[in-house]
């Protein structure tokens, strides 16, 4: 079962402020790859942008869409990716932001077309629906629906969707990637969220008959 999130598009009041303090700079890139240098500060600022997208309310769902599922895990601290800007047709306005993420396949539950069960030890990029963003001079870190990061080398089943330029992206947001780590993604998540999480995740583990490590 599967439902279509209202269509919100609209950034967060603290992305309103900055835009009125640094005005269009924000949106202004020469690139369609933003910098991706090591923040000054380790407090970066997280901006939530809501977003259409199809939620999958259960496993099997998940499942069946998905036309790849692996074990993997993210071989690069989040600063070091390729964070990724797109703009509309005036150069000025940011039309969406993501993440290639590198992942070092551990294990292939669902096989896709071109990627076989017996993939195990492949590298492959995936899209994640985050990215860092330079605004006058601060690093920010604009995000779908709260979505956080794949964490480095820690191990995650991942649901992945070939998207129109064929690469594999993550999909259903946080609820599209699971750590079997003990203390992994839920301990960003609270409430109505971390508790849907913690849910899916049992789920997942019976379904793929995998288990948590230390």
């Amino acid at each position: 079962m599967m439902k279509n999130k209202k269509t919100i598009f609209v950034i967060s009041g603290v992305v309103v402020l900055l835009i009125l303090a640094s005005g269009a700079s924000f949106f202004k890139n020469s690139s369609s790859e933003s910098a991706t240098s090591e923040p000054t500060s380790n407090e970066i600022k997280t901006v939530s942008v809501s977003t259409n997208y199809l939620k999958f309310e259960n496993v099997d769902a998940l499942d069946t869409a998905a036309d790849l599922v692996v074990i993997g895990e993210a071989t690069q601290d989040f600063s070091k990716r390729k964070h990724m800007t797109t703009y509309f047709d005036d150069g000025t306005t940011l039309q969406d932001f993501y993440t290639l993420t590198e992942i070092k396949v551990d294990q292939v539950l669902k096989e896709s077309d071109d990627i076989s069960k017996a993939a195990d030890g492949l590298t492959l990029e995936i899209v994640e629906p985050l990215a860092l963003v330079q605004n006058a001079g601060e690093t920010i870190k604009l995000t779908h629906e709260n979505y956080t990061e794949l964490q480095k080398g820690e191990k995650t089943v991942i649901f992945l969707k070939k998207n129109t330029f064929g690469q594999y992206s993550i999909f259903n947001q946080n609820l599209g990637k699971f750590s079997l780590n003990s203390s992994g993604t839920s301990k960003a998540l609270i409430g109505d969220e971390a508790a849907e999480y913690n849910t899916f995740k049992s789920d997942v583990l019976k379904k793929y008959g995998v288990q948590e490590v230390e």
